[in-house]
């Protein structure tokens, strides 16, 4: 099953007991309210997913603004984008 406008740029699939997103992270994004970090991607709160019983779904993606450090590598633990 396949949701559908739930939110601009998420695409969800759901097979079986697992849900699968797909969300597209070379969007340029916005500045966040709080001016550090830069958000990709938002749900804007919590979204029903049709035909799944009481489950809702709220997903917040974000790119730290760090100043001090310019650098492409990833943060220890964290894979690359």
């Amino acid at each position: 099953m396949e949701f559908k406008n739930l939110a601009e740029g998420l695409n969800l699939k759901k097979e079986g007991n697992k849900l699968f997103l797909e969300i597209e992270l070379d969007e340029v994004g916005r500045l966040a309210k709080s001016g550090k970090s830069i958000v990709v991607f938002t749900t804007s709160g919590f979204v029903r997913l049709p035909g799944a019983d009481n489950i809702k779904l709220s997903i917040n993606i974000i790119k730290p603004i760090n100043k001090s450090k310019q650098s492409n590598q990833p943060e220890p633990g964290l894979p690359p984008f």
